[in-house]
């Protein structure tokens, strides 16, 4: 994965849901009307290797985005969404839960919000 600065991750924090995972938050995030937009972590506390391999499985077949997977040194939301900032060179980050399905026009809504309404912060 490389360092490049992107506009937006989207962070998922999960641990033993692959089957939601794959089903439901990633395929959303390939419906994005927006992909070169954002990046992708999967910030996983999984007790096995699942969760990878569905990660994994997804970025092959959805090689225009950009996924990252890391294993989470601790389980728990709160300690998963804190270690998982660190990992995380972009403008902003957009927290989902594994079982989130996004309208495909969430992130475009998202980031034109963020120009709209932060743009008077830069100045």
């Amino acid at each position: 994965m490389s360092d490049e600065r992107q506009r937006l991750k989207v962070t998922i924090v999960t641990k033993n849901r692959p089957d939601d995972l794959g089903r439901t938050s990633l395929p959303s995030l390939a419906r994005q009307t927006c992909p070169s937009s954002f990046g992708i972590l999967v910030w996983d506390a999984s007790d096995d290797d699942r969760t990878d391999l569905v990660a994994a499985e997804f970025a092959a077949q959805h090689s225009s985005l950009r996924l990252q997977y890391e294993h989470a040194p601790r389980a728990g939301t709160s300690s998963q969404r804190n270690d998982a900032l660190g990992s995380c060179v972009s403008d902003f980050i957009f927290y989902v839960d594994d079982d989130v399905e996004l309208f495909p026009m969430a992130i475009a809504e998202l980031l034109r919000a963020f120009d709209t309404d932060c743009g008077s912060m830069n100045d």
